[in-house]
């Protein structure tokens, strides 16, 4: 009997040690995940500011769309410093699709380009999420409004320099609710009024569908959301790549 009583204040105290080690790991790992994101949002903004200072504009939306493109390439090259430490051996970074290259369910994902751009010219590249079935997206485009396109990731974006994202640490349930937001609004609408709840751009409709989740997207807020916002933000990070990407 003393012997029992021994081995399980042995084991309780194992139990106990291991509890306080397991419950400190997970503090430290997400000490260790906030400041990384801190790091990386300072390093993205100090680029993003010497860019501006360099090209003498204010805010990204002021830059011509060949040069979103140049600061879309330095601020994925420091992406994928943060994101591409290798797990298991096996690397993170994003696979390079070429053009027409096939199709997948990609619900809630985050889908930009810098390729296109309307007829106002400080307005550049487009923005769409994941619909729910593959190989759809949900776009707010100038005449459709918000729609749901069927086969657009192969006739659209696959024929592009375009990325998918995925947005870091959200949850399953956050991806479905940024799609059922974002499917909510499908027969409203395009317009540029962000006061306006009836009219949306291509990446207002993005935004306010991961700002519905619970999860905002934007590092740099000018006068509009830009695609180019969705691609610099710290909470989305290239999944796949069609062509050159952004």
């Amino acid at each position: 009997m003393k012997k029992t009583i021994i081995v399980l204040l042995i084991a309780l105290t194992v139990l106990g040690t291991f509890s306080i080690y397991s419950r400190e790991v997970r503090a430290t790992d997400k000490y260790g995940e906030e400041q990384k994101e801190k790091d990386l949002e300072k390093e993205i903004r100090k680029a993003i500011e010497e860019f501006l200072t360099i090209k003498g504009v204010n805010t990204t939306n002021d830059l011509t769309a060949k040069d979103q493109k140049e600061l879309a390439r330095k601020i994925n090259e420091i992406k994928e410093k943060y994101d591409n430490s290798e797990a298991n051996g096996v690397s993170t970074k994003a696979i390079v699709i070429p053009e027409g290259g096939g199709s997948w369910d990609y619900k809630g994902y985050v889908f930009v380009t810098g390729s296109a751009h309307s007829s106002i010219v400080v307005y550049h590249g487009h923005a769409g999420i994941g619909g729910e079935k593959a190989n759809t997206v949900i776009e707010a485009n100038p005449g459709d409004g918000v729609k749901v396109y069927a086969d657009r990731i192969s006739k659209y974006w696959a024929r592009n320099n375009s990325s998918i994202m995925k947005v870091k640490n959200a949850t399953a349930a956050q991806y479905t609710k940024a799609f059922k937001y974002a499917n909510s609004k499908v027969g409203k609408k395009f317009g540029w009024n962000p006061l306006d709840s009836n009219d949306f751009y291509c990446s207002e409709l993005v935004w306010l569908s991961w700002k519905d989740a619970g999860i905002t997207l934007i590092i740099n807020l000018g006068t509009v959301v830009t695609p180019f916002d969705l691609y610099s933000s710290t909470k989305t990070s290239v999944v796949k790549k069609y062509n050159n990407g952004y």
